[in-house]
């Protein structure tokens, strides 16, 4: 987490600005003008959610105040893909919930965690495998896992539905065989 320093809205030489230069996609930019450590905040309220699974916008905060920014400040702070702490209905919401890149917060989130899981979940399947045969079977096995990891994502509410395709084991290439590798996961 970030948190940016206020001042000129349209200038081309601010944190906000070169964090969108950087296009950092791990990296979130948050304006508020009050002495309160947003930052802080913000991790600490979305540190108890499953990643992915909960935006990063409409949170609210007990002990910060929230900024008054005029519609020219907001677009301004959005152009860069940066967030907020703005009144709204008589409480403090965050807003819109980007990374300098510009994709949703929670989006990168839930990508970054749906790789780690699968990766562990391939791993010790792995290890705790004498061997996963290259035969349709084996494929079985590997399809598996990766169904039971994106099951587990609908149930986190970061997909809806999902399709997967494996290659027919009799239609992959003898040299994707003796490299024992699997293309064409879909």
């Amino acid at each position: 987490c970030r948190k940016a320093l206020p001042g000129k809205w349209e200038a081309k030489d601010d944190v906000a600005y070169a964090l969108g230069e950087k296009r950092y996609i791990n990296t979130t930019y948050w304006h508020h003008s009050g002495g309160e450590r947003i930052d802080f905040a913000i991790c600490g309220i979305m540190a108890t959610t499953t990643p992915g699974s909960s935006t990063y916008a409409y949170k609210t905060f007990t002990d910060i105040k929230s900024d008054f920014l005029t519609d020219s400040e907001i677009d301004a702070i959005e152009t860069k893909h940066g967030n907020y702490y703005v009144g709204g209905a008589g409480r403090g919401i965050t807003m819109p919930g980007k990374v300098c890149e510009g994709e949703w917060i929670d989006i990168i989130e839930g990508v970054i965690r749906f790789r780690s899981e699968l990766q562990i979940l391939f791993y010790n399947l792995f290890i705790g495998s004498q061997k996963i045969p290259y035969t349709e079977a084996g494929l079985a096995v590997l399809e598996t896992v990766l169904r039971s990891q994106l099951d587990e994502e609908q149930r986190n509410n970061f997909i809806d539905r999902y399709k997967v395709e494996f290659p027919r084991f009799d239609l992959i290439p003898s040299d994707d065989k003796m490299k024992r590798t699997v293309k064409g996961i879909k």
